[in-house]
This record gives structure tokens, C-alpha cells and sequence, in this order.
């Protein structure tokens, strides 16, 4: 009976590990991320691509941002297709931005940032 209840408990065990892989799984698919707002920039041959992305985080049951930044350049043997060089992501900082303009010479941007008070939100531009 003690064999028994032991490949029990084995079965149990090894379909709750099966579960788990699947809702992991699961939760790797359904997070699809969304493009909110991007940046290309000439840097050389190369090109700067700075990004922003949300996406359902479905532990917290809340939209992430994410900040990506990526850096392209054209293939060697074929200079009109280019190809990713490296990428970056990052969770972006508590205090949430949205890029409002850059200046034609890329020396200035304005920025709204909003902060959140419990049930307030205050607004912000800053000039850089």
C-alpha cells in the first residue's frame, strides 16, 4: 500500500511540475508587447533606435513599460539591408515619461513626465 501511495504522490508531484512548466509557458506567450513610442538616431554608419514598449505583466495583473535600445548597421556585402548589431531592454523607472519632441539638431527634448500621488497625478514638461 506504501508503493502505492508513493507513485501516487510521485504522479501528483510530477504533473503539478508539468502544470507549472505550462502556465510559465503560458505566460511567456500571452505577453505581447506593444510600441508606444521610438527614437532613430544617425550615429556614423551605425543607427541608434530607442524604444518604448508595454505589455501585460500577468503576475502583477498591470501593463509594464519596458525601454529598449537597440543599435543596427548596414550588412557589409549588402549596405541597403541592415542588420541588429545588439539590444538592450530595461523596466523603466518608477516615474513614468512620454518623449514629446526632439529639436531638429537632437540638443534639446521636451518631456511630460506624470507622477502619481496615491489617487492624484501631477504633469510636468521638462525642457533638456
Amino acid at each position: 500500500m506504501s508503493s502505492s501511495k508513493s507513485l501516487q504522490v510521485d504522479a501528483t508531484s510530477i504533473t503539478l511540475k508539468a502544470l507549472e512548466k505550462l502556465k510559465d509557458l503560458y505566460c511567456d506567450i500571452a505577453q505581447v508587447p506593444l510600441p508606444q513610442n521610438a527614437r532613430l538616431r544617425r550615429r556614423g554608419k551605425y543607427f541608434e533606435i530607442s524604444s518604448v514598449w508595454t505589455n501585460h505583466a500577468m503576475e502583477l495583473k498591470k501593463s509594464v513599460k519596458m525601454q529598449r535600445l537597440s543599435l543596427i548597421a548596414p550588412k557589409t556585402d549588402e549596405p541597403n539591408i541592415y542588420e541588429l548589431i545588439s539590444t538592450t531592454s530595461l523596466p523603466l523607472t518608477a516615474i513614468e515619461k512620454e518623449l514629446i519632441a526632439f529639436s531638429r539638431s537632437d540638443s534639446r527634448c521636451a518631456t511630460l513626465i506624470t507622477l502619481s500621488n496615491g489617487k492624484e497625478k501631477k504633469q510636468y514638461i521638462k525642457v533638456c
